[in-house]
């Protein structure tokens, strides 16, 4: 069992979200400075904006500008980019399980899966998505301003931190594309292994990954968990227990609204706790291992009942 390739395996991960999402802050600052010169535009009476007709106007150019700022050729080059991603996960998935068993053949299932994943991303970066997502929502704070006679100032100010963000939280655009591409990422290589782990049997997993300042408690207890060796081996009768917050006889905090750890995904359980992981930007992995490799004392404390 390589588990070099499961480092090499986030690192490609890791640095493909970041080269994807690192020219977007630049993109919301051209965004902000297009907002600018349209706001220049507007007919204005002591500092507030006039409910005109020409006012109206001039926002409804708004959305054929943003889409040239976004949709450029460099963006849609980092999206092809993006998409090679998929295929380069598969093969150190393949890579990784391969060192454990030697050759093998893929599930054929792996094939839509990949099709299924790099379908969705074209539709979470296609214009539908970002419409709805990104340039909508400026629109609405423009068109607001314009029919409530807001004032021209205030109206500058809440389109800056929607676009470009805050102190507390990043600008729309980069917000939106850092969280799909992080999970879609995560998840599809999740998806990936765990198809395989399934085609060959295996019961038993390790939680592997980094943690970062945004890592939530499950993600925290559960890898440090395997590093104390407390839970380095995680079988599939495990599941349930995790999802109730308990690791290791330690409770982490419960979404009383989920009845899940904070920041897993509605709808997450013991069926797709591999694939979901830690929930929203999580870049943890349930690694599968086989039977062979578990420590005698794990397997035997799942023989007594005791794991």
């Amino acid at each position: 069992m390589d588990s070099n390739i499961l480092v090499q395996l986030q690192d490609l991960v890791d640095k493909r979200i970041a080269k994807f999402n690192d020219r977007l802050p630049a993109v919301q600052d051209r965004i902000y400075a297009s907002i600018i010169n349209l706001a220049s535009e507007l007919d204005t009476t002591n500092g507030k904006i006039k409910p005109s007709v020409k006012n109206v106007k001039i926002i409804a150019k708004i959305k054929s500008q943003l889409r040239k700022i976004i949709f450029d050729k460099e963006f849609e080059g980092e999206l092809d980019e993006l998409l090679k991603t998929y295929d380069d996960i598969g093969k150190l998935q393949t890579a990784y399980y391969t060192s454990i068993v030697g050759k093998f053949t893929l599930p054929k299932v792996l094939k839509e899966v990949t099709n299924l994943s790099i379908q969705s991303t074209l539709d979470a970066f296609g214009d539908d998505a970002l419409a709805v997502n990104v340039i909508d929502p400026i629109q609405s704070i423009l068109v607001k301003n314009v029919t409530q006679g807001g004032s021209r100032d205030e109206f500058l100010e809440e389109v800056r931190a929607y676009i470009k963000g805050t102190d507390e939280e990043e600008g729309r655009l980069l917000k939106y594309s850092k969280t799909y591409t992080t999970t879609a990422l995560n998840e599809y290589s999740r998806n990936y292994g765990s198809v395989i782990s399934d085609d060959l049997g295996y019961e038993w997993y390790q939680y592997i990954g980094t943690n970062k300042d945004s890592t939530r408690d499950f993600c925290l207890k559960l890898t440090e968990a395997r590093k104390n060796k407390c839970m380095e081996y995680i079988h599939v009768s495990q599941f349930e227990e995790l999802l109730q917050g308990n690791i290791c006889n330690q409770s982490i905090p419960i979404y009383p609204k989920y009845n899940l750890p904070y920041g897993m995904k509605e709808g997450t359980n013991v069926s797709n706790l591999r694939v979901n992981a830690g929930g929203w930007n999580c870049n943890h992995d349930f690694a599968g291992v086989p039977k062979s490799l578990v420590p005698k004392k794990y397997l035997d404390a799942l023989k007594n009942g005791t794991l």
